[in-house]
């Protein structure tokens, strides 16, 4: 629900998604990774970016749903 809330504007209409590309910063906005920032790996298919996180000293690889995340500038 987060990530449909922060795509929508003033008024509560839902934006277009962002354009993303590899290497944009993004912010996970839900799920176990909240408010985490980071930057994308790949672009898997049209509904999921890859990432990769730092958990607990290793980097680990995971994909996440597009409405999970919002674009930083």
């Amino acid at each position: 629900m987060a990530g449909l809330k922060a795509r929508c504007d003033a008024d509560g209409l839902l934006l277009p998604p962002p354009t993303l590309k590899i290497g944009d910063r993004i912010r996970i906005l839900s799920g176990p990774f909240a408010d985490l920032v980071t930057t994308i790996e790949s672009l898997p298919g049209p509904q999921r970016i890859g990432v990769l996180i730092d958990l607990m000293r290793r980097k680990v690889r995971t994909s996440l749903p597009l409405g999970h995340i919002e674009k930083l500038e």
